[in-house]
């Protein structure tokens, strides 16, 4: 959604707001992806091996 709000407004505010929400992000699923490795072990493990994390980078 930031994405294209930078790409149909592209100023300082809108690229500030974009990185921002980007890597506030990333970190979130950084932390949710430690919560599930606890809850499910390998299972989980095994999943993160077959699934790309975001969309099709891995």
């Amino acid at each position: 959604m930031s994405v294209g709000l930078f790409i149909t407004h592209p100023n300082l505010l809108t690229l500030f707001v974009t990185v921002f929400f980007t890597v506030s992000l990333h970190r979130l699923i950084l932390q949710e992806e430690k919560h599930l490795e606890s809850m499910f072990g390998e299972e989980y493990e095994s999943y993160k091996k077959k699934v790309p994390r975001y969309l099709l980078i891995r």
